[in-house]
């Protein structure tokens, strides 16, 4: 009789335990919100539906791989803080600003519990977290974008480092002294480093104070913001020197910038690929592996620019044709504006350039290099569109486009104008239909 009460007993306590389990299950479904869906994490192990939460067990698994499970606590409290005092856990995108600044907390110099914002505004809670967590003095608002922006066109795969030189800073210590810069410093750059407007990453700012402390402004670092100048630290000697070109000629157009560039590029760093009579694709260095720009003026450089542009606009027999696959995420476009009856109707295109070819045709109407963007294309690293209206009047092309992931990097008319105030119109439309986002760089 003992023995079967015994049983019977540890019975009613697996049931009961078993009915408490799947409750929990079915109120970690439920959970109305943060707090109670880690506290049934931590109770029975159960993660609550939804993105968020999924996100926050993968930051949790990592953390533990990382920092050990002694951590796991300081994490679970740090949430419940952050859920009971804000909303930034309401969005992906805030969520995962959050949960980054965990995997540096051996830097946090005051106790996230001490903290209260004082801002309703998402972005200006997590700017104010950011300094209660790691600064010391105060700080300039573009180096927040350390950790709020998405890896960049150039320095992909510096982002954590930039994290590491915020909070270098943070602590009142000099960027000049930070680990892993991609090149050296001036004290007066390191002064205009800290003036960056808002919109730069630490990586752009680097360049800012390289154009600044050699006498440029923004305008000259809006215009090389988006050129190899940005992505190139090898030689940083030459980098300088072409900088210093583009500011001894104030007068120069900034639209000339880019193509100015391009055309260095091409002569200083580009391999030339040619078909032999064998049909073997041959490698020669580029033109001119030593270029330099001692001697040289704003005159006979765009000269030379004009002359590279005809060339590239030439069909050469032994250049090497590329043809590509269309964009996956980014589909051709069409607008129609005014009716036929009318006849008013204009018709609206943006349509994917998918050859050498049509890339050299592009180059010869519009008069300007989508030609050399062959190489890049083909190997996926951008994409080239070409906006053109048809009316009563006839086709004609309008502007090209060149795109990089899903940003609008660079947007060129004939002879390498701006777009007009119109087409400004059309590629605002395109660019929300199909989810892209338009450079910061850009003027208008």
């Amino acid at each position: 009789m003992t023995c079967r009460s015994q049983l019977q007993e540890r019975a009613e306590v697996n049931k009961a335990i078993q009915e408490q389990y799947l409750d929990s299950l079915r109120k970690a479904k439920e959970a109305p919100n943060l707090k109670k869906s880690i506290e049934l994490y931590r109770d029975t192990g159960v993660i609550a539906a939804g993105a968020i939460t999924n996100k926050i067990e993968a930051a949790r698994e990592r953390l533990i791989k990382t920092k050990g499970k002694c951590n796991e606590a300081l994490f679970f409290d740090f949430l419940i803080h952050i859920e009971k005092k804000t909303k930034l856990l309401e969005t992906e995108e805030h969520t995962r600003y959050v949960l980054s600044l965990f995997d540096f907390c051996e830097h946090w110099i005051r106790p996230v519990t001490s903290w209260t914002p004082k801002t309703y505004n998402r972005d200006r809670q997590f700017s104010g977290l950011l300094r209660h967590l790691f600064s010391l003095y105060d700080m300039p608002a573009f180096l927040d974008n350390a950790w709020t922006n998405f890896p960049h066109r150039y320095g992909i795969g510096i982002q954590n480092l930039e994290k590491h030189w915020f909070v270098h800073i943070a602590t009142g210590k000099n960027i000049r002294k930070a680990e892993l810069l991609p090149f050296p410093l001036t004290k007066k750059m390191a002064h205009h480093f800290l003036e960056a407007p808002k919109y730069c990453s630490l990586y752009h700012a680097l360049k800012w104070a390289q154009v600044k402390a050699l006498g440029g402004d923004e305008r000259l670092f809006r215009a090389i913001r988006e050129t190899n100048l940005m992505g190139y630290d090898k030689e940083n000697d030459f980098i300088l020197s072409v900088l210093r070109f583009f500011v001894e000629n104030p007068m120069l157009d900034m639209v000339q910038v880019g193509p100015i560039v391009d055309y260095i590029w091409n002569q200083k760093y580009h391999d030339r690929r040619r078909v032999n009579p064998e049909g073997v694709i041959e490698v020669e260095p580029p033109e001119q592996p030593n270029f330099s720009m001692h001697g040289r003026t704003a005159d006979t450089l765009l000269a030379q620019v004009q002359r590279w542009h005809r060339q590239l606009g030439k069909e050469n027999k032994g250049r090497v044709k590329h043809s590509w696959e269309h964009h996956p995420g980014i589909k051709d476009f069409k607008m129609l504006e005014g009716n036929a009856s009318n006849k008013n109707q204009k018709i609206w295109t943006i349509t994917q350039l998918l050859s050498s070819n049509e890339l050299d045709s592009e180059g010869r109407a519009m008069r300007h290099c989508a030609a050399s963007y062959g190489h890049s294309c083909a190997r996926g690293a951008a994409s080239i569109w070409s906006m053109c209206l048809e009316d009563k009047t006839g086709f004609s092309r309008c502007v090209t486009i060149e795109v990089r992931g899903k940003q609008i990097c660079q947007v060129r008319g004939k002879n390498n104008r701006r777009a007009a105030q119109v087409e400004q119109k059309i590629l605002g439309v395109w660019s929300n239909t199909e989810r892209l986002t338009i450079s910061s760089y850009f003027g208008w």
